[in-house]
């Protein structure tokens, strides 16, 4: 099966902004900029950069936009790569999205996340009466000793097994974390870079994980238990490829390698 992970009709058939007659305004005295990668680090660099006023241009060996974030044709339907949820409370991302995204091109959805773990379903976040039945008493003793352990003797190499370990406990880590992880990312836990958890878990542990389970929520929620979210209605990819249009309407150079 082939994958065809490229840009949609609009966007594809042009190989560069130059290529169709848009160009950057010539009285600008600002340097070039090139950007390396159309992923959403990349295209967010781009335009913002074209917002300054600076001359820009994108490479990308891929042959599409949205890194990670993109969307696949497959057997005729649209396939994200992975879940990509959208919630900040951070108004220059609110703006950026509502600048590439019109709320028409979005819908609201109930978060529904699921592990599935020797042929059971977890929810994620953790539900502390569905984890203890569905680990078992002598399974569920492991976890909260392991967790003890790391939060007595806490691991202080910087790698994202140390991090998760010391927040979710070492048992936890290898049921939940390990496999998925190394599996994303191609790279072993105990080489990944602690940053990785700490962007995307961030201040949840185990701890917290159990009393939100029996405790309902008040004020501010850590990011991985946000309950709704944004996404785009013809999937996360949408959001790419309208801001790619966009860099290219504000004269940015885009170049396939």
């Amino acid at each position: 099966m082939s994958n065809n992970c490229t840009n949609n009709d609009s966007i594809s058939s042009q190989d560069t902004c130059k290529e169709n007659g848009c160009s950057n305004s010539p009285e600008s005295t600002k340097p070039a900029v090139a950007v390396i990668g159309a992923g959403p680090a990349g295209l967010a660099c781009a335009q913002t950069l074209l917002d300054l006023g600076y001359k820009v241009d994108i490479y990308e060996m891929s042959g599409s936009v949205g890194g990670m974030a993109r969307s696949c044709e497959i057997l005729g339907q649209t396939v994200d790569l992975g879940p990509h949820r959208f919630h900040t409370d951070e108004p220059l991302v609110k703006d950026f999205w509502a600048g590439n995204l019109d709320s028409s091109e979005t819908v609201h959805k109930e978060r529904l996340s699921r592990i599935l773990y020797k042929g059971k379903f977890f929810s994620y976040p953790l539900r502390g009466f569905e984890a203890l039945f569905q680990l078992g008493l002598l399974e569920s003793a492991r976890c909260v000793l392991s967790y003890a352990k790391s939060t007595l003797f806490p691991r202080k190499e910087p790698t994202f097994e140390a991090w998760v370990s010391n927040a979710f406990g070492h048992r936890l880590y290898e049921i939940f974390f390990k496999t998925y992880s190394e599996k994303l990312w191609g790279i072993k836990c105990s080489e990944l870079s602690d940053q990785f958890a700490r962007e995307r878990i961030r201040t949840l542990n185990l701890s917290k994980a159990v009393i939100r389970a029996f405790i309902p929520d008040r004020g501010k929620k850590e990011r991985t238990l946000v309950s709704t979210f944004i996404y785009p209605a013809k999937g996360a990819g949408q959001m790419w490829n309208n801001t790619l249009a966009r860099i290219m309407r504000s004269g940015g150079g885009v170049h396939w390698l």
